[in-house]
């Protein structure tokens, strides 16, 4: 097993990543977010429930045997990610007592 570490584009988080580098497929269970226990639950991960398609759409700067299609992102899909994330990172600044305007 290796682990890199990818972007999750659907909470604006950094995320460790285990993976077999002779296995193409990804399961949730091989993410690992800091985010888990400190904001965010498991069950409210947006990552939960994802098939391995659109797992390693939602993860960035994953090792290369691991990267989503490019064929189905535009403009208008990385325009919606990129508002999805900023609410939620803005949520969870939030819940942490932050003031996400600092």
């Amino acid at each position: 097993m290796q682990t890199s570490f990818a972007y999750c584009s659907a909470c604006d988080a950094e995320v460790l990543v285990r993976h077999d580098p002779e296995r193409s497929g990804l399961s949730v269970s091989d993410v690992e977010c800091p985010e888990i226990g400190e904001v965010c639950s498991r069950a409210d991960c947006v990552l939960e429930g994802l098939s391995d398609p659109e797992l390693r759409e939602n993860l960035e700067f994953l090792p290369g045997h691991l990267q989503a299609d490019d064929g189905e992102r535009g403009l208008d899909g990385a325009s919606r990610r990129t508002e999805e994330a900023r609410r939620r990172s803005l949520g969870r600044e939030y819940r942490r007592g932050g003031n996400p305007a600092d």
